[in-house]
């Protein structure tokens, strides 16, 4: 559902939901994408536009807290599905940067 909302822009080449740790919730849903080539190192994609995106398309409970962008293609297991623990980190690590100076969607 996340991942197919974000798909709607042009510009994304691959999309993820994650789960990140929340002391009240038990965990929050976060999302990271990655750029087709042409949209690679511009500023051209941001994750302002990219949250309205999922405001737009998503109900309530499912708009992801925060949506990385990320360089480069996402690791994929043999069968070509996208291995989650690494984005896991990636979004975990974020989250806590993002509370601890203030800025995340609590």
């Amino acid at each position: 559902m996340i991942e197919n909302a974000l798909y709607r822009d042009p510009r994304i080449l691959e999309a993820a939901a994650v789960g990140v740790p929340d002391h009240r919730l038990g965990e929050l849903v976060t999302a990271l994408v990655t750029l087709k080539p042409a949209y690679r190192g511009k500023a051209e994609v941001t994750e302002t536009e990219l949250m309205e995106l999922a405001r737009q398309y998503l109900p309530h409970f499912a708009i992801p807290v925060m949506i990385l962008i990320q360089e480069g293609d996402f690791k994929h297991t043999p069968s070509e599905k996208v291995i989650k623990t690494e984005l896991r980190k990636i979004a975990a690590a974020e989250w806590e940067k993002r509370k601890a100076m203030g800025s995340s969607k609590l």
